[in-house]
């Protein structure tokens, strides 16, 4: 993609915006058969996007100014971080959640793109590591994080009684 990448961070006016594409991306992993992110598409949202948004955690990534996705990077962890990695108090780490596509790009290659924005805040913020949990049962996306530089730190972690599933922990350090 030789486009031009541009992250901003979500304001309160953007929230139906970026709620929409994470309702999409909820459904696109249903129809793959994948039941991650189904808490949203009953009306859930256990990220809790519009504080997320107010915190300025939220981005939205255009590509030549067309919607390419959405992330949200945390430089304090969350409960739920916490409850997967361990208590951190490293200034060096953020955790990146929620990373979705547009509906219109899906399967073209953007996820790389939206990733790389990602990382590109975080070294713009001075991190030195970018961390994320993934569904261990999602195959594609688990290569997906492989593939891009991300190391499996761990698998199979349960984060009880958040959840029933188990999840995969990787890094990259940038």
């Amino acid at each position: 993609m030789g486009n031009s990448i541009k992250s901003v961070v979500a304001r309160r006016e953007d929230y139906d915006k970026v709620f929409s594409v994470l309702v999409e991306t909820a459904n696109w992993l249903k129809e793959k058969g994948s039941d991650q992110w189904s808490d949203l598409l009953r009306g859930v949202d256990v990220h809790r996007t519009d504080q997320a948004i107010e915190k300025q955690n939220v981005y939205i990534v255009y590509s030549d100014e067309a919607l390419l996705g959405v992330f949200i990077l945390l430089e304090e962890q969350s409960a739920w971080d916490a409850q997967l990695w361990g208590r951190e108090t490293s200034d060096d780490i953020v955790y990146l959640h929620r990373v979705a596509l547009g509906h219109q790009v899906h399967g073209k290659g953007s996820g790389k793109e939206l990733v790389k924005a990602a990382i590109k805040v975080a070294k713009n913020k001075e991190k030195k590591i970018v961390r994320l949990d993934c569904i261990s049962t999602n195959q594609y996306l688990n290569h997906f994080y492989s593939s891009i530089g991300f190391l499996l730190v761990e698998e199979h972690k349960r984060n009880e009684p958040h959840s029933q599933s188990s999840f995969n922990l990787y890094e990259k350090r940038l």
